[in-house]
């Protein structure tokens, strides 16, 4: 359970109980002294003896062996090979050798070795609390000292610039117990709510994307926070204490909310409308903020990669405000938006005709029978599988845009290609723009049908090359490659 608050913000966050309960054993004599183990949160039963079990035995038994004395089976009973142990450490130090462990031989131990791999009990799983908190994974509060808890320690001991020994002694116990460095956790994976939305439009504001900002600690998120923990020389745990919220609150500023859900108004519809014009539907234009236009701004902030949750922000606003004057260039072709993809049948004529795709071409020699034939009517079957002929739709999941669906990854090296051939081709050319988006799709077949000229003027396979319309066939809309070589 993560419990309390803070101001900033933030507002209401969640944070890890710091209450740690330590062991308290008793042992077997009545007149017993209790003495502190350098930390006011543990506390141990003296003398200790044949008979005695529990967490303080577990703990002897490790300090023994750390120095040198096996105790055999770190078990928690205190049997005839503890006290073999215990009896060799007393006549190493000239002690009476009772094999009874009182306050001096524990204060020789002291020093040693506390917990490790494979000791069992409630001091193991108030060490995993502790190492939890501090924000490093020892795996389920089991009380096991296993593989994760020795990790974690490792983590810890490295981070606090300790040994690095996957075993507690007693100044990494210390370090868990007194430094005011080791501050509780406030999130981990597996965390959920408005809470963990709020980091994760943080982290992304930071530049460190934390997947979809959904409020659920996963994955993406606990990568996002190792990531930016590493690049600002903090322990890259995935888990989120105080110091590191601390720090992205500090040093980042989150954007500010403009309209958003339950919002209703001109406002609103203008937006929608806006949302519409750059790719993304947000349903009807009814000047209500809902699901439907939460959804479609979540996209358009994705495919851009821009930090937000579905709500708008002056980022997002003035991204859909740098595209909207390419989207509209759509209108001044004559895009009326009801006639679909023939409506644009005179441009790609024009354009197809330009890179000479209008005529048939066949092969010479042993390939004369193949040909390629006039590529208009292929361009407008792809185009309707692809945009319907919509020149502004955007694909949510690739980013791909306009009629023939281009991705923005690959844009800038297409249209330098373009420019080799026509050096007038537009220097700011964008996808939206019909007749842009056109140019190149007639880019990729012409120079996939001259791979497949070249193959024409040699023996061997007509089609050892990429199809003209390879770029599409297959693609997410699953289009349907036309019949394009014909023997």
């Amino acid at each position: 359970m993560r419990t309390g608050s803070r101001s900033g913000w933030f507002g209401r966050t969640l944070i890890v109980a710091a209450a740690m309960v330590m062991v308290s054993t008793t042992a077997a004599f009545a007149s017993s002294n209790t003495t502190s183990f350098n930390s006011a949160s543990y506390r141990v039963d003296l003398p200790l003896q044949v008979g005695d079990t529990g967490s303080d035995v577990s703990t002897l038994q490790g300090m023994l062996k750390n120095a040198g004395y096996d105790p055999g089976p770190i078990d928690g009973a205190f049997g005839p090979l503890t006290e073999q142990a215990v009896v060799a450490l007393q006549t190493a130090n000239g002690l009476e050798k009772n094999g009874r462990v009182s306050q001096v031989e524990w204060d020789l131990l002291l020093g040693g070795l506390l917990m490790q791999r494979g000791q069992r009990g409630e001091d193991v799983r108030s060490l995993q609390q502790r190492l939890a908190n501090a924000g490093f994974n020892p795996g389920p509060f089991d009380g096991i000292f296993g593989g994760l808890t020795e990790q974690a320690v490792r983590q810890f001991q490295s981070a606090k610039s300790l040994p690095v020994t996957g075993s507690v002694d007693q100044a990494t116990w210390t370090s868990l117990t007194s430094d005011p460095g080791v501050v509780s956790v406030v999130y981990r994976r597996g965390d959920r709510g408005s809470g963990v939305r709020s980091l994760q439009l943080l982290l992304a504001t930071a530049g460190f994307s934390p997947g979809p900002i959904d409020g659920i600690f996963g994955g993406l998120t606990e990568s996002a926070v190792s990531r930016y923990q590493s690049v600002n020389s903090l322990a890259a745990t995935g888990s989120v204490n105080q110091t590191l919220l601390d720090l992205l609150s500090e040093t980042t500023t989150p954007p500010d909310v403009i309209l958003q859900v339950g919002d209703r108004g001109a406002e609103v519809q203008a937006l929608q409308e806006l949302v519409a014009l750059v790719g993304f539907s947000p349903g009807p234009f009814d000047g209500i903020f809902g699901s439907g236009t939460a959804r479609a701004v979540h996209r358009f902030q994705g495919v851009h990669g821009l930090p937000g949750d579905g709500t708008v922000n002056q980022q997002t606003l003035d991204k859909m405000n740098e595209i909207k004057p390419k989207a509209l260039t759509a209108y001044d072709y004559g895009w009326n938006g009801a006639d679909g993809t023939e409506q644009w049948r005179g441009l790609v004529t024009a354009v197809f005709t330009d890179w000479g795709l209008h005529q048939e071409v066949c092969g010479t020699d042993v390939n004369a029978g193949n040909c390629i034939g006039n590529q208009i009517d292929n361009a407008l079957a792809i185009m309707d599988c692809e945009s319907r002929g919509r020149p502004n739709v955007v694909n949510y999941r690739s980013g791909t845009t306009g009629l023939f669906q281009h991705r923005p990854s690959f844009w800038d090296a297409r249209t330098a290609r373009v420019r080799d051939r026509f050096p007038d081709f537009a220097v700011n050319a964008t996808p939206y723009n019909p007749e842009h988006n056109i140019v190149v799709a007639a880019l990729l077949v012409w120079e996939s049908r001259e791979t497949l000229i070249g193959n024409a003027s040699r023996s061997g396979p007509w089609d050892d090359g990429p199809q003209p319309w390879g770029h599409w066939d297959g693609s997410s809309r699953t289009c349907v490659n036309p019949p394009l070589v014909t023997p």
